[in-house]
């Protein structure tokens, strides 16, 4: 059974429901690591595309995810602190480059950025893309149109993705 559903994925042919259920239940796991690992190397890149994260803004949260630290419903030793000084963050940018890291990547703790937090990460941005060939990323919580429009406008040559 192992065999013909590897061969059926390895032709492109999705496996269904009831395939997959069996495989969950299958008594040799061996099999099934081997025929997983034979999939995962003839299918996926060996290229791997790198992205290293900065903590741009941390603690105080007002949400309350169970599992993360920065909430302020939570009682942890996380550093607290508002967006990070952008040489701080080109600092890390060009160590990330010079380890072949090619995306660096905002996140910010919190629901969502306020508008003057919005026009630091615009200037570090702008500050980081003219210094470095990194291509930029951010997770910033909620945002509006409005505030997408200026980070849009701001970065639209930098290559920043935005998640």
């Amino acid at each position: 059974m192992v065999k013909k559903l590897k061969e059926k994925v390895l032709q492109n042919i999705p496996i269904n429901f009831e395939e997959a259920n069996l495989l969950s239940k299958h008594f040799d796991k061996e099999e099934l690591y081997e025929a997983s690992h034979e999939i995962t190397s003839k299918i996926s890149s060996q290229v791997f595309d790198m992205c290293s994260i900065i903590n741009a803004k941390s603690g105080r949260c007002s949400e309350n995810c169970a599992w993360c630290s920065q909430s302020i419903y939570h009682k942890t030793n996380v550093d607290v602190y508002d967006l990070v000084d952008k040489d701080i963050a080109l600092n890390l940018a060009k160590y990330n480059e010079q380890q072949g890291v090619n995306r660096f990547s905002f996140v910010t703790s919190g629901k969502k950025l306020n508008s003057k937090e919005i026009e630091q990460l615009c200037n570090m941005s702008k500050y980081i893309a003219s210094n470095t060939k990194v291509k930029l990323c951010a997770s910033l919580g909620l945002l509006n149109e409005e505030e997408l429009k200026i980070l849009f406008e701001s970065i639209i040559n930098l290559n920043l993705i935005l998640l």
